[in-house]
């Protein structure tokens, strides 16, 4: 066996390994349901050896599962929001529209003490699990102390010193002086549902007041 099959054969070997993690990953998350696992499998199968990544589409994903498009659409934003994949969307410049969704299968910080639990007794996988995450988190300008990604927002930047300046208005409409000095302003919401509150309860007040009326006893 030459150099070049043996490099080959340590990255087939690194490769599965890590499969195998981001899907014990999923098993080990308490916050996920069964069809999250099943979602996350199916995921892994269309994964690439060389980019670790995998793009199918939700209808290629849900034909195995025998789940509605909306239910595997769900299950895809938990795993996102659960941080076990990176998605983005990709843009055909040339078909002019957005293509399949890009996943980067990820473990997630919340998981990563069960996976070093299970492979306790086995160094060697540990170490080529925190390797790969290292590398594909710097690949992708992830921040190693979590597994989640947080999108760069694109166009117009905020201003650096935007953050530290007071708000220009309120943040609400109860907390402005012109509802809290009045609450029955013709303008304000408040007064109009103290208004409205009002006429539904004077009918029922007047029906009390009301004295019964006499019984016709055909005199």
């Amino acid at each position: 066996m030459n150099n070049s099959d043996h490099a080959e054969n340590v990255k087939a070997r690194e490769f599965q390994i890590y499969k195998e993690a981001c899907g014990l990953a999923v098993d080990y998350n308490p916050n996920l349901r069964a069809i999250d696992l099943r979602t996350m499998g199916n995921l892994l199968s269309y994964m690439n050896h060389l980019s670790y990544t995998c793009f199918p589409s939700v209808s290629t994903v849900k034909a195995p599962l025998h789940a509605h498009k909306r239910t595997i659409e769900r299950s895809l934003d938990r795993l996102d929001s659960e941080g076990h994949f990176r998605r983005e969307r990709r843009w055909n410049r040339k078909k002019r529209k957005w293509d399949n969704s890009i996943y980067q299968p990820l473990i997630p910080d919340t998981v990563m003490p069960a996976i070093e639990t299970r492979f306790c007794n086995q160094p060697d996988t540990l170490a080529i699990i925190n390797k790969i995450r290292d590398r594909l988190k710097r690949q992708h300008n992830l921040p190693l102390g979590t597994g989640k990604y947080s999108p760069v927002p694109t166009g117009e930047e905020m201003p650096s010193d935007s953050l530290n300046e007071p708000p220009s208005e309120p943040l609400s409409v109860y907390t402005t002086p012109s509802a809290s000095r009045s609450e029955d302003n013709s303008d304000s919401t408040i007064g109009k549902e103290k208004r409205l509150s009002e006429g539904l309860q004077a009918p029922k007040a007047e029906l009390a007041r009301s004295p019964d009326p006499p019984l016709n006893r055909g005199d």
